[in-house]
């Protein structure tokens, strides 16, 4: 009996030893593969960190392929002959930022696409009296050569072309190289421009090579998934390099540094000051206050003086400037800025030309709330002759004509005046006088499109070349960094300042009335359209929360439709007082327009993590998200008290100055609509007692 019991146990154990393989996770069986990379001491392309995380172009690449391909990367360090043997032998799977050459053809595989471009820079020390291509000052000098580099032929070239005699001196690794050039073994050393030595000077840049990923002869299968992931990578996203090198190396010193030749140099030396106009009645691009001259436009010319080392004399033009005469009375060196490619007086105008543009504006068309438009009726577009549009406008609207005004002001108030049916207006300028009364009701989402606006430097064709070549290299140089900054401090807390005549207009059925009556008439006005108002927002309200959920799916906060069911609950269930806090990021729209979507809606989820956190650290708290950039907070009096206002924007990085406007309601009368609560908390904000100090406001019965 125990002998068959026996034989029955070792039989069982037998078969499941045979079976349990099938059992196991599907993460056992089948384990991503780990493709080792080889890599050079390239900064910002593959770069190790103290916490042995790697960061960088290839590596934000490479990171998206494994995402679709399953690997898992392990890279090695090596100097660049030293990686290519490598991985002609197979003990390495890959590298990247391989230039194709027909002795490389025959030893690697190439990915199908290139996965950017290099340029071949030449470097020297600072205090070397070398300017860019000055072949003159370079023949003789010592240069060195990274072994095996592709940018090494790029010179040869070069030296060639310009008969230069230059003895030659070949490293391992580019910081052996740029040490050599540093101590003064060398006076120019060749490299690409993924390098990023940003300790020297550029002299030279030659022609930008395509780079590729690369493997052994061997490595198909390879090659194949590689190739499979950049197609995938670039239908998902056509930009993804451009974004990739804007992102790693869009202020390189040989990008953001303009690079001028010895006559260049000298001409900056001795231009003397440049008379430059504008319009200085263009708000937000150029306007007088206090005496300043203020705006985009004279930031951007302060920068653009900083990186040329050119000398402006800023003109300001009022009074219906024309800057035709201003170009004519100064035609040798005199600029005009802000001038577009599609102003209506320079499309065949020889006597005058442009530069390269400054800044790429969007245009929106804009048109009075109650505007409406269908097929057979005359559509009428009133614009300046700075954003004069055609036949692009024309195809879109057969039916409609064009009408002219001198401003966009007066562009938008025709609109508001149902003179002309839409306009078109950069978003910058349109956020400044929507402020302005009439104007502030014109809606900019009607779907026609337009091209970008691109304002540029117009000057007399008798202009000197070697200033519009100066001019043309130093916009070039002009990071969107660096122009997001100069619109943010030009913008962000630029209000339109009602005049009388404003006053008047919008009140001139009531300006003869008694006071008595001034006083009825009024509140009765603000009554019927605080009525409609909140008609129209509760029905929207209304037809949002049939399709949402509880949670706002951005935030994570409670949308208002729950927020105001468990506000209600926690007044009833706790006697003890409460404040009802409205918060608004002051100018969300310029920082949606800088920022991007995306990363306007990474800020709203970061503030309702901080208002979680809070509702944790405090309990009988609550917040939700209304719309858009308002929030809600409902917390005990004594919370508030021993914090003051809520630190949602802590922690958040942005180089942009964020800042909130808080309206506090203390609730008093608890059986009072959550609707009316939350209107008395936003009337709290709106009417603080200075806005531009004071972010908190308290609701009064007097504001009511």
């Amino acid at each position: 009996m125990k002998k068959r019991s026996f034989i029955l146990m070792l039989i069982l154990c037998l078969g499941w030893s045979l079976i349990s393989p099938f059992f196991q996770p599907a993460s056992v069986c089948a384990q991503s593969p780990v493709i080792r990379v080889g890599y050079i001491d390239y900064a910002g392309f593959i770069e190790p960190s103290e916490e042995d995380e790697y960061t960088g172009y290839g590596v934000e690449l490479l990171e998206r392929i494994a995402a679709i391909t399953g690997w898992q990367i392990e890279y090695v360090y090596g100097d660049w002959q030293q990686i290519l043997e490598q991985v002609r032998e197979g003990q390495l799977d890959l590298t990247l930022c391989a230039q194709w050459t027909p002795e490389r053809e025959a030893q690697f595989l190439f990915s199908k696409q290139p996965i950017g471009n290099e340029l071949t820079v030449v470097y020297t020390r600072e205090e070397m009296p070398i300017y860019y291509d000055d072949p003159a000052a370079m023949d003789g000098l010592r240069v060195g050569l990274l072994e095996g580099s592709y940018q090494n032929r790029c010179w040869q070239e070069y030296a060639e072309k310009h008969h230069l005699e230059c003895p030659l001196e070949e490293f391992k690794t580019e910081s052996q190289m740029m040490e050599a050039l540093l101590s003064e073994k060398v006076d120019l050393i060749v490299s690409g421009a993924l390098a990023l030595h940003k300790e020297a000077k550029v002299v030279l840049k030659l022609k930008p090579s395509p780079f590729y990923i690369i493997t052994s002869k061997t490595n198909t299968q390879l090659m194949e998934q590689v190739d499979e992931a950049l197609e995938e990578i670039l239908l998902a996203d056509p930009y993804f390099e451009a974004h990739l090198y804007d992102t790693y190396y869009g202020d390189s010193q040989y990008s953001i540094q303009p690079l001028f030749t010895r006559e260049e140099a000298a001409y900056i030396q001795n231009s003397g000051e440049i008379p430059v106009g504008l319009d200085g009645g263009q708000i937000p691009f150029a306007y007088v206050e206090s005496g300043t001259l203020k705006g985009i436009w004279p930031q951007l010319l302060e920068l653009i003086e900083k990186k040329s080392g050119l000398r402006f004399s800023l003109q300001p033009q009022f009074s219906q400037p024309d800057y035709t005469v201003f170009l004519n009375q100064n035609p040798q060196q005199g600029l005009y800025v802000g001038i577009t490619r599609q102003n209506l007086r320079l499309r065949e105008n020889e006597s005058f030309q442009l530069s390269d543009p400054l800044l790429d504006l969007d245009l929106m068309a804009v048109v009075s709330p109650d505007e409406s438009w269908s097929a057979g009726e005359q559509f009428s577009l009133i614009v300046t002759e700075n954003t004069a549009l055609g036949s692009e406008f024309l195809n879109q609207i057969p039916d409609g004509i064009l009408l002219y005004a001198d401003t966009l002001e007066q562009c938008l108030q025709a609109v508001a005046d149902h003179q002309a049916a839409a306009t078109v207006c950069d978003s910058y300028t349109l956020n400044y006088y929507n402020w302005k009364p009439g104007i502030s009701d014109l809606r900019d989402d009607y779907p026609l499109e337009f091209p970008s606006l691109q304002p540029c430097f117009a000057a007399s064709s008798k202009l000197d070349p070697m200033l519009m070549s100066i001019l043309n290299k130093t916009i070039a140089s002009l990071s969107q960094k660096e122009i997001n900054q100069i619109i943010y401090e030009a913008t962000v807390g630029l209000y339109y300042k009602q005049s009388w005549t404003d006053w008047l207009k919008a009140n001139a059925d009531l300006a003869a009335s008694l006071a008595l009556a001034l006083i009825l008439g009024v509140t009765l006005l603000i009554y019927r359209r605080r009525k409609q108002t909140e008609e129209q927002i509760q029905k929207r309200r209304t037809e949002m929360f049939q399709h949402k959920a509880e949670v706002d799916r951005i935030s994570g906060l409670y949308n208002e439709e729950a927020f105001t069911e468990r506000a209600r609950t926690f007044l009833l269930q706790n006697p003890q007082p409460y404040y009802l806090i409205y918060m608004n990021i002051q100018r969300f729209k310029i920082v949606n327009e800088l920022m991007g979507v995306e990363k306007a809606d990474q800020l709203l989820a970061h503030i309702g993590t901080q208002l979680k956190a809070y509702c944790q650290r405090y309990p009988g708290s609550l917040a939700c998200r209304i719309t858009a950039d308002h929030f809600m907070l409902l917390t005990p009096q004594a919370a508030y008290q021993n914090n003051g206002p809520v630190d949602i924007l802590k922690d958040y990085h942005t180089e942009l100055n964020l800042s909130l406007e808080f309206g506090v309601y203390p609730i008093t009368e608890r059986t009072l609509p959550m609707k009316l609560m939350q209107d008395r908390a936003a009337l709290a904000a709106k009417n603080r007692t200075d806005p531009l100090f004071s972010q908190v406001g308290f609701y009064t019965d007097e504001q009511r």
